[in-house]
C-alpha cells in the first residue's frame, strides 16, 4: 500500500502521486480527518514523504501552498484531493537544471549513432560548357547525384577521396549535390 506522511500522520494514497517541480498533487482516503486537518497538516510540513508498504520511496520538499483542496466520494471511501505548489525556487531551478543535464548526457550518448546516420552532402554549381565537376574530400560510401537543371546522362567516378560527376557539356547552369551514406 502507498501512504503519504506530511508530519507523524500517515495518509493511504487512492493513486500515486503525481509530481512536477511546480505542484504535487495526491488523492488520499479521508479517514477520521477533516479537510482541514489535513491541509493543516501538509503546509505545516517541512518534507512530504511517500512509502510504499512501509519503506520510504520518495521525499519532496518546498512544496508549502494550497492550490486546491476538494473531498469527494468513490468505492472506497471519501478522498481528498490535495494539490500544493512549490514555493522552494531554488530546489525547481536545480531540478530543472538536472532535466537539462539528463537531457545532454542522452544527446550526448546518441550523437555519434546520429552522426553516423545523417549523410554527407555537398553541393556545387557547374557553369554553362563544363562537362565535370570535382568534389574533394568525400567519405566512403553509396553516392547519390542530384541536378537542378539538368537531364542527361551523366557518370561517377571515384579516386581515393575525389568524385567526379562527367555529363554532356552543359548549355545552362545547374547546381550538382551529392550525398553519401
Amino acid at each position: 500500500m502507498r501512504t503519504v506522511k506530511f508530519n507523524e500522520i500517515s495518509y493511504p494514497l487512492v493513486d500515486h502521486e503525481n509530481i512536477i517541480s511546480l505542484y504535487f498533487q495526491a488523492t488520499i482516503l479521508k479517514g477520521d480527518y477533516t479537510v482541514d486537518e489535513i491541509v493543516e497538516d501538509a503546509l505545516s510540513a517541512e518534507e512530504i514523504k511517500v512509502y510504499e508498504n512501509d519503506e520510504q520511496v520518495a521525499i519532496y520538499r518546498g512544496y508549502d501552498r494550497l492550490n486546491a483542496a476538494s473531498m469527494y466520494d468513490v468505492s472506497d471511501g471519501r478522498v481528498v484531493s490535495l494539490e500544493l505548489l512549490n514555493t522552494d525556487y531554488e530546489q525547481r531551478l536545480n531540478d530543472l537544471s538536472n532535466v537539462v543535464s539528463d537531457m545532454q548526457q542522452v544527446q550526448n550518448e546518441h550523437s555519434e549513432a546520429i552522426e553516423e546516420l545523417t549523410p554527407y552532402v555537398d553541393s556545387a554549381t557547374a557553369y554553362f560548357n563544363e562537362s565535370e565537376k570535382t568534389f574533394y574530400n568525400v567519405p566512403e560510401g553509396n553516392i547519390s547525384v542530384f541536378f537542378d537543371n539538368y537531364n542527361g546522362s551523366y557518370s561517377v567516378n571515384r579516386v581515393s577521396d575525389r568524385v567526379t560527376v562527367s555529363f554532356d557539356t552543359l548549355t545552362q547552369s545547374t547546381n550538382i549535390t551529392i550525398s553519401v551514406s
